[in-house]
Parts: structure tokens; C-alpha cells; sequence
């Protein structure tokens, strides 16, 4: 099971690499690099490819642990399918499109901190008739 997720991971990781490289300029993977592609783009290949390098090993380490553990084979599928699934959209969003999209929220919904709530920055409290200046 692990191995099928690391193969997967393994697959998307070339892509978003050979993207990458595309980007910096070598003219073998030029077939890889769009005509609107600007230095912005580059940045945002480069952060779509670490982000899969950051967040894989541990969850490979993670799932091979489940694995011999003895875990239900049903949860770890589900967990391995959200996790790629996730770090497709997101890889999707930041290295293939100009800004964020339903890819990236999508798969920025799946990563670390996803249950936490996000914090709004408080309004600003419009001034009122009654408020003196």
C-alpha cells in the first residue's frame, strides 16, 4: 500500500521537477513552459514542487507505519487518496496556473492545520451618528 502511494507521489514529483527545470530555462523541457509564463510563475512552480518535497516523507513514514501496524486497509486508502489528492490540487494550482483557483483552496483544505478555524481580522467599526469626533 505505502509503495503504491510512494509511486503515485513519485509520478506527480517528476512532473512538477520537469516544470520546474522547464521554468529556469533549459531548452530540453521547453515543451513544458507556457507562453505567459513569467518570473512570478517560476516562484510559484518552485512552491507547488517543495511543498510536495516537505510534506511527503513523513507521510509516507506514516502510512508505512499504519501499514504494519495492522490498520484498516479501508482508512489508509482514504487517507492516502486525500493526501494525494491534495497535493495534486495544490500542485495543479501553484505550478500549471497564473494565481490561486478551486485547485489550490481545495488543496490547501486538505494539508496540515485543514481542521483548525481560520481567524478573521477583526472589522473596522464604522463611526455612527452618535460618535463624536
Amino acid at each position: 500500500m505505502t509503495s503504491f502511494y510512494a509511486s503515485l507521489i513519485s509520478i506527480w514529483l517528476i512532473i512538477l521537477s520537469t516544470r520546474v527545470i522547464a521554468l529556469r530555462g533549459n531548452p530540453i523541457f521547453k515543451f513544458f513552459k507556457f507562453e505567459k509564463d513569467d518570473e512570478n510563475s517560476t516562484e510559484r512552480a518552485i512552491r507547488g514542487h517543495s511543498n510536495l518535497i516537505e510534506y511527503s516523507p513523513i507521510f509516507l513514514i506514516l502510512l508505512y507505519l499504519a501499514e504494519i501496524s495492522s490498520f484498516n486497509i479501508i482508512y489508509m486508502h482514504c487517507l492516502g487518496s486525500a493526501f494525494f489528492l491534495g497535493r495534486l490540487m495544490h500542485g495543479l494550482c501553484f505550478a500549471f496556473s497564473k494565481s490561486e483557483g478551486r485547485y489550490g483552496h481545495a488543496g490547501a483544505s486538505t494539508g496540515p492545520g485543514s481542521t483548525r478555524p481560520r481567524r478573521r481580522a477583526p472589522r473596522a467599526r464604522r463611526a455612527g451618528p452618535w460618535d463624536r469626533s
